[in-house]
Parts: structure tokens; sequence; C-alpha cells
């Protein structure tokens, strides 16, 4: 199945202080002309009522059985949930500047779909048998994932906010623009996610300070942003669990790009390289001389000193260290210093290359990927959407209107 050949996306958007819809035919008829399958994220079927009205009755039965338009309904989100006493009952709540986040699930899927059909029943002009055979239809065109999307979405999130402190700061600076309703935003404030307990964050940032912003509105806009990171990783796990392309806000094209080229120079044993590089002039490491004569390595115990679980707890640190100042660097080094110094001692000094960029770079017996500490989504996006450069190309141009605001 070809990703490209589909797609999921909204066709409508929420009017503000209504319950109603602004619904795009346009957009609507493109995608049903330019992709094989195109797989509506419905607003509890609103869109149903404004089909029959420009299909006819018919057509619009025609459409739902053709298996060319499917509908998607979400049935569960992710929400921060550390200050929430009723889920926390076996861990304590979090203070402000801590974060927890879940799955969170509609108590009865199946009667929340049957609450949505309600606004299909609202159809005008239908007769009773008509609205029976029309709620049928939609039934029958649901897209079921054999997956739970969010959970998929939730684990990814937890993923980046570990490994990936530059897309958690371009997400906050863009919560950051919404806030203040400034465009240009300084980069010199600071942000970082800490695990301090499994499932459990707290966030480091001067961004009161930066932004004169109290310590419940830190806490909101982190938290903004942090769901907001979710939600994009949302749409990867749609991506990835319906085999289609996902539509991207103009607000996420920017974040979107970042991550792709995240992943990218993750698979780049050069950026690695020039990672362990930036430690050794930092904190004086013993250099690697590219006089073979005048510097011996003892091969044995450098193959010893790859193996420890310090190399390898090494190696995950190196990959989270492009959003520290050489301070913080020179600082974290201290306790692994020495270990590291015992790799320059005897031998024939070629082979210290070689190893660096394969055995710092990649865990043992674990591909370079795999070693990476990626999720599930990150190697979606390796080996499906990386390799096709019209991707971003698609979300940028071929459709710029699609979710434009009304």
């Amino acid at each position: 199945m070809n990703i490209q050949n589909r797609l999921i996306a909204p066709c409508a958007t929420p009017l503000l202080n209504s319950e109603d819809i602004c619904f795009d035919l346009q957009s609507l008829v493109y995608r049903l002309l330019l992709f094989d399958t195109y797989i509506l994220q419905s607003i509890r079927f609103q869109e149903i009522p404004y089909l029959v009205k420009t299909l006819g009755f018919d057509g619009t039965l025609l459409l739902l059985s053709s298996r060319v338009l499917r509908l998607q309904q979400d049935v569960s989100s992710i929400a921060q949930v550390g200050q929430a006493k009723i889920i926390r009952q076996s861990k304590r709540v979090l203070p402000l500047g801590s974060y927890s986040f879940s799955t969170v699930y509609a108590a009865n899927p199946r009667q929340l779909i049957s609450t949505h059909l309600k606004n299909v029943q609202i159809t005008p002009g239908l007769s009773h048998k008509q609205v029976k055979k029309l709620k049928t239809a939609v039934i029958s065109a649901l897209e079921k994932p054999q997956q739970d999307v969010t959970a998929i979405a939730l684990n990814q999130l937890l993923q980046d906010l570990i490994t990936n402190p530059r897309v958690v700061k371009l997400i906050t600076r863009s919560a950051l623009q919404k806030l203040l309703k400034i465009e240009n935003i300084s980069n010199d404030f600071s942000i970082l996610i800490h695990e301090i307990d499994q499932g459990d964050f707290c966030a480091e940032t001067n961004i009161g300070d930066v932004f004169n912003l109290n310590e419940i509105e830190v806490h909101n806009l982190v938290q903004e942003a942090l769901i907001g990171l979710g939600q994009l990783n949302l749409r990867f796990a749609e991506m990835k669990t319906y085999s289609a392309l996902s539509g991207c806000l103009s607000s996420e094209v920017s974040i979107l790009e970042d991550k792709l080229n995240f992943l990218v120079k993750i698979i780049d044993p050069q950026t690695q390289e020039n990672r362990f590089k930036r430690v050794i002039d930092i904190t004086g490491l013993p250099q690697i001389s590219i006089d073979y004569d005048e510097q011996k390595l003892d091969i044995e115990k450098l193959l010893e000193i790859r193996q420890s679980s310090e190399c390898q707890e090494f190696r995950e640190w190196l990959r989270k260290i492009d959003s520290y100042s050489d301070a913080e660097i020179a600082h974290q080094i201290d306790n692994i210093k020495s270990k590291i110094s015992n790799f320059t001692h005897s031998k024939a000094g070629q082979t210290m290359r070689f190893l660096i960029s394969t055995g710092v770079g990649l865990l043992p017996g674990v591909g370079a990927i795999a070693g990476a500490g990626l999720g599930a989504l990150d190697m979606f996006l390796l080996e499906k959407i990386i390799p096709s450069s019209s991707f971003v190309a698609f979300v940028n141009r071929l459709y710029p209107s699609i979710f434009k605001r009304n």
C-alpha cells in the first residue's frame, strides 16, 4: 500500500463560539480526485448533512459505500494529568512545572459514536427510513485502526521529551508566539525537560524571567507546548496506522521539518563523531594523533571499555548534548572523563577512528538506527517519509490552504 495515495485529514473546521462547522467542499473534491482513499477526520459526523445537501441522498450513500471516502472518529486523546488527584491515586500529585501524560479514552466509545450520529439524524428533508439507511452507511464507512493510535503517539511524546530537546524548544517557541502574539520570539530562553520518575517530567526553564510570566503562566504555557508536541506525534501515528499522509497545520510545518532534520542527523554517523570531538575539545580529553608512529593505542582496553555500561550510557548522553552549553558539558563530563581517557595508551592508531564511528555511534550488535533511542514513530518516519523528498513539499506547497482558519 503506497502511503502517498492515501490521505487522512479533516475537511471542516469548528466555528468559534458555535456548535456548527465550516465545511470545505473544495478540499473534499480535490482529495477525492487526487488520492485513492481519503479518510475524513470527522467532527461528530457534522459533515454528513453538508454532503447530502451537495450530493443528494443517493449520491451520499454511493460515496460512503464506494470505500473511496472513509470516516474516522476520535474516541481518545493525550492529556496532562500530573495535577489530577483522581488519576494519580497511586502516585503523588506533581507541583507546578512538572508534568505527566496519559491517554484519555471515552468511557463508552460505541455510545459516543451513537450520540454523534444524532447529527446525521437532523439532516433536513430525509424520511425516517432514509435517516436509518444513512446512519448504517456512516457506520460502515468508519475506518477501524488495528492499533491504538493515541497510545503510539503518547509513547513517542515521552521519547521526544527525553531525547529531542531541540524540538521541545521549537514547539515551546511556537506556544510563546501564540500566547504573546509576537511573531519573532527571542531564542534567549532555555527549556530542558528532565524525567524525575517513570512517566513524570519537570521543566527547567527561564521563560518566566525572560518573558515576565508568573509560575502558573509558565506551567500552562509549557503544558500547552508539550500537548502540542503530542498532537503532532498523533498525526504521525495516524499516518503509520492508516498508511496515509496527514495534512499539517501551517504552524506545525517548521516543527515537522525540524523533527525530520533531527532524524536525518541521527542516522548520520558524522553527527555523532562531531559531538564526540566537541566533548574532547571542551574537556581536554586525549586527542587522537594523526602521527601513527607517535601514538599507540591499547586495543584490548578499548574493546573492553566499549562493552561497558558506562560507555553505552556515554553514547546515549552524547546524543542529547546539542542543546547543552560548553559549561554544562564540562560539568557533566567529569564523572566519565577517567574512563574515556583510557582509550589512548598503545597500538595502531588508525583503528581509533573506525571504532569511534562504529563503536561510539553504535550499540554492540545493534544497527545505528535501533541504537539511537528512537520511538516507533521515528522509525516509521525514517523508513516511509524521509526517503520521499516529496513529503515536505506536499505539506508546504500542494495544500497550503487546506487547513486555513475561517
